[in-house]
């Protein structure tokens, strides 16, 4: 291809040229790890012939791939540092010239410059076990750390890293090699974690950034704020600021953003073959979290475990973000109501692997029950099934034929319902194996995976929706948390302990119901300024425990038809318990932000004004969620998928108060009474992350 020069281009090219030489002594750092490339002019020279009027052109990628052939491997990551950099010199000489590069014509040639070089990496056989993660810090310390780089694009941190985490993804897609899909994306994130421990060499003024440096130890326990971490907020009850781990979120929406749309984005008709079987989530959620526990073991991942949690929330936040995007913004995904059930395949899949990650990588100080509420809370928060976005997203499809109060109450239920069974999912296989992890596990992981779903979708309705969907909400997010709970048949694969008499399943349901009642009341009580322990009638704490215990309750059941273990009456009862366990406790819980309350208050003696409002509440809605949950079982099995509710939902125009699976179920002749409950230990529960 001939290329054209004016003399204006010719000025900016020589400058930079003769800028470059100058400061390539051999120790000029480009990035903040690598040192320059020695044969400058055979980069130089590549990129020069290819600008075109400004623009970078395609013999840019055929120019650089005739040169990284040629390279010995000892000089491989180092040219590439080079050649980000010079791309970058010349991009920031060419704005004060009439042939201005423009961001997007850089950021370009950064995705053709990366995928060459991968794709040359991959053929000369260079690449080892650091290659990803060298190869992405050199990318992220270019455009971050280095001065050139700061005004090179414009563009935030975070938002820096949303593109960067694109470009990467495509550049290992493009180079067809899939066996190093994980690796590469797995790289990619610790690279970018890494951001956080950077000591700042060219003393970049990082406060007028999103990107908050430092790293160091925190803890809920202690009543000290951090300012490096941006750690503060109630007194007794501290949290991390969102915006220390923003351009974590970006990171992670990024990549799944592209990884999706590399999947669905080629297709313009309803395809059933468009299930969980055709993508890879495994290896989406694997790659990314892999990359969040290799940087906790090398931050230490004991001395920063709330640390380590936060960027759990973050970083699946990210991703559903990124999925719940890519599915709701194909018309077709969307109208067939594949997009949900796609929803929660995702959230199964990183819970599960979230979970099984901690065991296989022996990460310590990380408990089992903290990563399930952490990666509930985050899938769910991440969906943003209120607010904007969602509504952006439904504006794309038909309004004639889409529901998006139901669409967002299926969501909720669907979420929920994966991030418990993908949790449980995993624990059983541990506790299958592990003689260390037994049935107290398992219900502490059912719980607080349920609790930090109902949490996070209560706190989006109440920040983001309308008053009326608070309600249906909290319902459909405890169907889905205890339905997913209790359908889970590798619960069988868990060793019974010695003298007792319930399946597992029973102490699962009593566990999911503490856990979605625990979040639905603490959330509303809290966010709302109820006041239960002062106030007889709190219509509040009263109305989001009649919606909790009737969505619990029919979950409870209708999961454990699926899995045929446990009495449905002793699940009913059971769900009855761990709902009074966890609404009264909740709601006394967020008015009073004190240690001893919620440890030393047992539910049965909770001084709280409007508990027998809440008992009678709890007791009738769980009499009432039974009866409903068998009238749906029928005679002969039938499976009803969120798929088919949604398209009957639109077909008629109707609102319904359930939409679940259905089973054979056959009523026991011998019941217990319905005022028993079946446990008589305490629950432990725990406060909410």
């Amino acid at each position: 291809m001939t290329t054209r020069f004016c003399p204006i281009i010719f000025s900016v090219i020589f400058c930079a040229h003769c800028i470059l030489d100058a400061q390539n002594t051999g120790n000029r750092r480009f990035s903040n790890t690598f040192l320059g490339y020695d044969k400058n002019q055979s980069v130089i020279s590549a990129v020069d012939s290819s600008l075109d009027q400004g623009d970078f052109n395609a013999s840019l990628a055929e120019n650089l791939k005739i040169l990284y052939s040629s390279i010995n491997d000892g000089q491989y990551l180092a040219a590439y540092d080079f050649t980000i950099d010079y791309l970058i010199q010349t991009r920031n000489l060419s704005q004060s010239t009439p042939l201005n590069i423009s961001d997007d014509n850089l950021l370009g040639a950064v995705q053709a410059v990366t995928s060459v070089f991968l794709e040359e990496s991959f053929a000369l056989g260079v690449v080892d076990d650091s290659f990803h993660e060298n190869t992405s810090r050199i990318l992220l310390e270019n455009f971050i750390t280095d001065p050139s780089g700061q005004t090179s694009v414009d563009l935030s941190v975070s938002d820096r890293l949303n593109k960067f985490s694109s470009i990467y993804f495509n550049s290992i897609n493009a180079s067809d090699v899939n066996s190093t899909m994980e690796d590469g994306v797995s790289g990619f994130f610790q690279s970018a974690l890494a951001l956080y421990g950077n000591t700042n060499p060219n003393g970049i003024d990082f406060n007028q950034t999103d990107l908050n440096i430092g790293i160091e130890s925190v803890s809920k326990l202690l009543n000290v704020e951090s300012e490096t971490m941006m750690f503060g907020g109630t007194d007794g009850f501290y949290n991390f600021d969102p915006e220390k781990t923003n351009f974590v979120n970006k990171a992670a929406f990024g990549i799944t953003e592209s990884f999706l749309d590399s999947y669905y984005s080629s297709n313009s008709s309803a395809d059933s073959n468009l299930t969980e079987n055709s993508v890879p989530f495994d290896l989406l959620t694997k790659s990314i979290l892999k990359g969040v526990y290799s940087y906790a073991d090398d931050i230490g991942s004991i001395q920063n475990k709330d640390f380590v949690l936060e960027l759990l929330k973050s970083t699946t936040s990210g991703i559903t973000e990124g999925s719940t995007t890519v599915f709701f913004s194909n018309t077709n995904l969307s109208e067939s109501g594949q997009a949900i059930d796609l929803s929660e395949e995702i959230s199964v899949s990183l819970s599960k692997n979230g979970i099984l990650l901690v065991s296989e990588m022996s990460l310590d100080g990380i408990e089992y029950n903290d990563v399930a509420e952490a990666i509930s809370f985050g899938t769910s928060m991440g969906a943003r099934i209120m607010g904007d976005n969602m509504d952006d997203i439904m504006s794309l499809i038909d309004p004639k034929l889409t529901n998006p109060q139901n669409t967002r109450k299926l969501l909720s239920k669907a979420l929920s319902s994966g991030s418990s069974h993908g949790s449980l999912v995993a624990i059983a296989n541990i506790a299958s194996v592990d003689p260390n992890v037994g049935w107290d596990e398992v219900k502490e992981v059912s719980s607080q995976s349920a609790k930090g779903s109902m949490i996070a979708n209560v706190a989006n309705v109440i920040y983001f929706g309308d008053e009326d969907e608070l309600l249906p909400i909290i319902n459909f997010s405890a169907q889905g948390a205890t339905y997913g709970a209790t359908k889970t048949l590798e619960l069988n694969n868990v060793e019974k302990p010695q003298g007792l008499t319930e399946d597992l399943t029973v102490e699962v349901a009593r566990a999911s119901s503490n856990g979605s009642s625990f979040g639905a009341t603490f959330s509303s009580v809290g966010l709302k300024n109820a006041k239960p322990i002062t106030n007889e009638n709190d219509v509040i704490s009263t109305k989001a425990t009649q919606a909790v215990a009737y969505g619990a309750t029919i979950g409870s059941i209708l999961g454990a038809s699926v899995s045929g273990n446990g009495d449905p009456i002793v699940v009913k009862q059971a769900s009855k318990q761990g709902v009074t366990e966890g609404s009264l406790i909740g709601s006394g819980f967020a008015t009073d932000y004190q240690d001893t309350f919620f440890v030393d208050k047992d539910y049965e003696d909770m001084e709280i004004a409007a508990k027998q409002n809440m008992l009678s509440t709890i007791n009738s809605m769980n009499s009432s969620a039974s009866i409903e949950a068998m009238n749906s079982l029928a005679t002969k099995k039938v499976k009803t998928s969120s798929r088919d509710m949604l398209l009957l939902i639109r077909k008629f125009n109707i609102s319904p108060n359930t939409t679940n699976p259905a089973t054979i179920y056959q009523r026991p002749s011998k019941n217990k009474s319905g005022d028993d409950l079946p446990f008589t230990d305490k629950f432990p529960a725990a406060t909410p992350i």
